[in-house]
């Protein structure tokens, strides 16, 4: 889970075969740092979609790109790989939890480049700032080249290809979240030009204070994509959506003349009402979207079905597709008894209606009231 010295594990590679049944275990020789800054980028851990056998694994703390050909069981370094980045994003940290290596970001296939071995063409994103942070190979990773630079100020979160397009969407934020991070654009990559495109929401080039985060792509719809701000922290995160490849974007919530907000949303959180919510319209005490959201995936089967990760539960719906029509959708939280936090106190009270008070780390807490029903 951590870099620091203080956690003696290296990390592991878990792989099922039977839908999650049972998990094989393989073990790597350095730690991966799964609850340490940058936790959010990626996918860092990729399978090549010509060629199961085939996985890549960009690592932090200097370790470089791996490589495995037999479905995770090994793993060797890729030694052609030019940068194993160099952001860190405080070397004052004495605790080492702000002062390690961020390292490679993510690994993104282009499945419509292939040999009988595999995938040709392959993209990399890096941490690192100031020079060129995003890589490419064409013959299956024996050697890589730069990207021409988007950005020198921002760090590649997510790198996303869409095949009907032919071109690599990529957020970006100039800090490694999920928690810092104040300013980000959006890209847009021609692959056969070799050529960039600013597709920034406009919305947030105004807003001027968070970077960007989670990235989809509807498969379905080439040219329709999601973007989520990534440390928008008030009011509330944002997600933006565009049907034409980023030319205009439409986002899940505006102001209309503050204090005034124009919510384009529902929520139904019945199975999390720890979360909160449903709030009054012009009610902002609460984040009802969510926060550091790194993670957003449209299915790639079904247009209306969406998901996203936040610093609390797994929300999403299923009417996407009413953002393109009445422009309101239903948030659900599904994360039904699974919550990413902690219980960090608990209290009887001698007297009172509540039978159980808890401090709940990162969302106040909750009163329990237990009742006895017939049997």
């Amino acid at each position: 889970m951590y870099t620091n010295s203080w956690d003696p594990n290296n990390g592991s590679i878990l792989k099922s075969t039977d839908q999650g049944s049972t998990w094989t275990k393989y073990n790597l020789p350095f730690k991966v740092g799964g609850n340490m800054p940058g936790r959010g980028m990626g996918e860092r851990l990729a399978i090549d979609p010509n060629n199961n056998s085939i996985l890549y694994f960009g690592a932090r703390s200097g370790n470089g790109l791996w490589k495995s050909t037999n479905a995770g069981a090994s793993w060797s370094k890729v030694t052609a790989f030019p940068d194993a980045g160099t952001y860190i994003p405080d070397s004052s940290d004495s605790s080492g939890y702000n002062a390690d290596i961020v390292g490679l970001t993510w690994v993104t296939f282009d499945p419509t480049v292939k040999t009988s071995s595999g995938s040709s063409r392959i993209f990399a994103g890096v941490a690192s700032l100031g020079k060129a942070n995003i890589y490419k190979t064409t013959d299956g990773g024996s050697s890589w080249s730069a990207l021409p630079i988007f950005n020198s100020t921002l760090i590649p979160h997510k790198g996303v290809h869409s095949p009907a397009e032919g071109v690599l969407y990529v957020t970006f934020a100039n800090g490694a979240g999920p928690y810092d991070g104040s300013a980000g654009r959006v890209g847009k990559y021609n692959i056969t030009a070799g050529t960039w495109k600013d597709i920034t929401p406009a919305q947030a080039i105004s807003d001027n204070s968070y970077g960007f985060g989670g990235l989809t792509v509807d498969l379905q719809k080439p040219g329709t994509l999601m973007v989520a701000a990534l440390n928008e922290w008030w009011p509330d995160a944002n997600i933006f959506r565009t049907l034409d490849g980023g030319s205009t974007w439409s986002p899940l919530w505006e102001w209309n003349g503050y204090p005034t907000i124009n919510r384009y949303f529902g929520l139904d959180n019945s199975l999390a009402p720890y979360l909160g919510g449903p709030l009054s319209n012009q009610d902002i005490s609460l984040k009802l979207v969510g926060w550091m959201i790194e993670t957003l995936n449209i299915d790639p089967f079904d247009s209306n079905h969406w998901l996203y990760g936040t610093g609390a539960t797994v929300s999403g719906g299923r009417d996407l597709l009413k953002w393109d029509s009445t422009h309101n959708v239903t948030i659900k939280a599904y994360a039904a008894g699974l919550e990413e936090t902690a219980v960090l106190g608990l209290i009887s009270p001698s007297s009172g209606t509540a039978h159980l008070l808890s401090v709940v780390g990162d969302i106040g807490g909750q009163e329990i009231r237990l009742y006895r029903g017939l049997l």
